[in-house]
């Protein structure tokens, strides 16, 4: 768990950090700033629902002990998962184009 926990830790810093320091290409600040407020919206979320997952299936089983180091886990990864996807969105899909001036 601690090893898992070394990993993911700097996997989600890591996604962060490219989330912030590339930013898109082109698209109106505004519309960036809603795009990045709706991908953060949805990585909490993606967290939460994980997590609410992991004690509704665990939390009742003899492992029940354990559903909160498997929820916390679970959660970072999906929360990175969620900022690497959006970002690739982002700067890929959504707002490709020439770069803004």
């Amino acid at each position: 768990m601690v090893v898992a926990l070394a990993v993911l830790l700097p996997l989600l810093g890591l996604a962060v950090w490219v989330f912030v320091r590339f930013p898109p290409r082109s698209g109106s600040a505004r519309a960036v700033r809603a795009y990045n407020v709706g991908v953060l919206l949805v990585a909490v979320a993606g967290g939460a629902w994980t997590a609410f997952h992991f004690y509704r299936t665990t939390g009742q089983s003899v492992d029940r002990a354990w559903w909160p180091v498997l929820a916390t886990l679970a959660s970072l990864l999906v929360v990175s998962g969620v900022v690497v996807a959006g970002t690739a969105l982002r700067n890929f899909v959504v707002f490709a184009g020439r770069r803004r001036r």
